[in-house]
């Protein structure tokens, strides 16, 4: 039995459109949510960072501040020790 044209058709216009708007939904969505991706990576890795490194921080800084305590080397909160 030979094929018949009717049989061979291969994607619609339609079936082509749909498969274009999911695909620009999709790419929509993924611009706009990977700027707060990358902001939260970002404020993530420097605070882990920070974190590990607080000895080499404070010596970086000169010491003005005190990262565990309120107290500080400006003035701001010699009251309160």
């Amino acid at each position: 039995m030979k094929p018949t044209r009717k049989q061979q058709t291969g994607a619609s216009f339609f079936s082509i459109l749909i498969v274009l708007l999911v695909a620009g939904f999709f790419f929509s969505v993924a611009f706009k949510l990977y700027p707060a991706y990358l902001d939260y990576n970002t404020v993530d890795s420097v605070l882990t960072q920070v974190s590990t490194d607080r000895d080499e921080l404070q010596k970086s800084i000169g010491n003005p501040f005190c990262l565990d305590s309120i107290a500080s080397n400006m003035g701001i909160a010699s009251e309160l020790t």
